[in-house]
């Protein structure tokens, strides 16, 4: 939905495009130069997710200590007992979790290690750690088949706290980082807190406090 609109809106997107420099002139971000093309701006948005502290370094800029830890995800085959209404279960002891994906299950053993922004691999010791462990703390799943296995990077501040607003060091230069695992569920709010503050407001339409909880001059 937010990409149609933004392209009925005149936005222009473009995939597979590496950000190889960014320009400043009398400390402002001037323009952005890519694999695709270079871009005059007047504003950057440095959302970049785990790879944001490198995008930070080509503007001349410390990454305010971004740290980025693999997780894992694994996804049964599908079961034909599983019924849409169960609920989201978390083992907090034992730091193991499953939901419904249709009529599959998706499983994660909340692992968190620290990984460079590259693509990150799955680990087979990750996934014979989810098999041991899944009969001791789910009993009614020790059977269950992994059919899909995958792994993404969470990346957060030194304080976990989500990095937003304008970096005081240079103008025109704007982080959304640092979203840890809440970057998809909480989308849609950090977008309109980032967007209320680009537009000059002070985050506090959005939420309360917000603007000054998240800024990222708290980290220099």
């Amino acid at each position: 939905r937010y990409l149609s609109e933004a392209r009925e809106a005149g936005a222009t997107v473009l995939t597979g495009a590496r950000v190889t420099s960014i320009v400043a002139s009398g400390c402002r971000v001037t323009r952005v130069e890519t694999t695709q093309g270079g871009f005059d701006v007047d504003l950057l948005v440095n959302a970049a997710g785990a790879w944001a502290g490198q995008v930070a370094l080509l503007a001349g800029l410390t990454d305010l200590q971004l740290a980025s830890y693999r997780r894992h995800l694994f996804v049964t085959r599908p079961m034909p007992a599983i019924e849409p209404a169960w609920p989201w279960v978390w083992d907090l002891k034992h730091n193991l979790y499953f939901r419904i994906d249709g009529k599959r299950l998706t499983l994660c053993l909340c692992d968190e290690d620290e990984h460079q922004p590259t693509p990150p691999v799955v680990s087979p010791l990750v996934a014979a750690d989810l098999m041991a462990k899944l009969p001791l703390v789910f009993p009614a799943l020790g059977a269950v088949t992994i059919e899909e296995s995958r792994a993404g990077l969470r990346t957060f501040a030194p304080d976990c706290r989500f990095v937003i607003g304008h970096d005081p060091r240079l103008s025109g230069f704007f982080w959304v980082a640092g979203l840890g695992g809440s970057g998809a569920t909480a989308g849609a709010a950090i977008g309109e807190l980032a967007a209320d503050l680009i537009q000059g407001g002070d985050g506090e339409r959005v939420a309360t406090n917000a603007a000054r909880h998240f800024d990222p001059a708290r980290l220099l």
